[in-house]
């Protein structure tokens, strides 16, 4: 009885996240996967990964001091 309850609990468990993403599709909202932050955008441009990366090497560096 106790490997039934805790089959169902995880069948139960699996299922919440893409229930959720049916669910919020139906009413036109993303879904509980994660979200691409705004340089998503920016993903195809190599330059302004190189940028962005520069970026954060100088930042790194300032707090390396």
């Amino acid at each position: 009885m106790t490997t039934v309850l805790l089959i169902v609990a995880l069948i139960a468990a699996a299922s919440f996240c893409p229930a959720m993403m049916w669910w919020n599709a139906r009413r036109g909202r993303r879904g509980c996967l994660p979200t691409r932050g705004p340089e998503g955008e920016e993903a195809g441009d190599l330059d302004a990964l190189r940028r962005k990366q520069d970026a954060l090497a100088a930042r790194i560096a300032e707090l390396q001091r």
